[in-house]
């Protein structure tokens, strides 16, 4: 009688939705091992087989997975078919299938909501294309945008007019930190993940150029208003 053979530890058992995959073994079946600009490394999905954009992908075809159906816009840099993403109530369910996931918010990609009239979470990392991840309450960015080089221009300025003058003439609210009126700023200046040259050279540095201009006359706090006309709405004025 033959014997038995023992399958042992090293038998591939491809991984299921949601889960991180290598290209080259691939996922489960019915499942596509997604290479994008998503995540931070390829993950299994699927071309959501039944199931409409913002409509739930059926569980029965994702081996009982939670996933809604997203068309992704078209600078993705992944395929243009609508895809399923894995759902979540917290970031700890999206780092138990995997833990190359960063966050667990509503579907978004380049910090732009896809969309906006649905409570419904998916699991995300944003650093893969080329956002950073903030403390809304420490607002600690500085380190992070440090990372982001084609950015340097953008941090600089954000510093420059944060510490002279909306902090000199309390223009940012007081209460508010500092470090927040940079990390405002520096999102309104890289929206989508792109720097906005507009923003940065028609209204911050105007602003920093005002306040240097003006530095030691009566007119330090006012004088912007003619060169450089309203300030931009993440500013509130107190």
């Amino acid at each position: 009688m033959p014997a038995a053979v023992d399958a042992g530890a090293d038998v591939f058992v491809p991984p299921g939705f949601g889960r991180s995959c290598e290209p080259a073994t691939g996922c489960a079946k019915g499942l596509l091992c997604l290479k994008s600009d998503y995540s931070v490394k390829p993950f299994c999905t699927a071309h959501c087989p039944s199931a409409q954009v913002k409509d739930y992908c059926k569980q029965s075809e994702l081996a009982g997975a939670a996933a809604l159906c997203v068309q992704m816009p078209k600078e993705f840099q992944g395929p243009k078919d609508p895809l399923c993403l894995p759902l979540c109530g917290n970031l700890a369910e999206c780092l138990t299938a995997n833990p190359d996931w960063e966050v667990c918010a509503k579907p978004s990609y380049k910090n732009q909501l896809l969309f906006n009239d649905l409570p419904t979470k998916a699991c995300q990392s944003p650093s893969a294309h080329g956002q950073i991840q903030v403390d809304p309450v420490l607002c600690d960015w500085q380190d992070k945008a440090a990372a982001l080089p084609q950015f340097a221009e953008a941090k600089q300025a954000c510093l420059a007019v944060c510490k002279s003058i909306l902090k000199s003439c309390q223009l940012w609210p007081k209460g508010k930190s500092e470090d927040c009126c940079g990390w405002a700023c520096f999102q309104w200046l890289t929206p989508g993940g792109k720097l906005d040259n507009k923003r940065l050279s028609g209204t911050i540095k105007c602003l920093n150029t005002a306040y240097a201009a003006f530095l030691g006359t009566p007119q330090v706090c006012t004088g912007w208003k003619e060169q450089c006309g309203e300030l931009p709405a993440w500013v509130q004025a107190p």
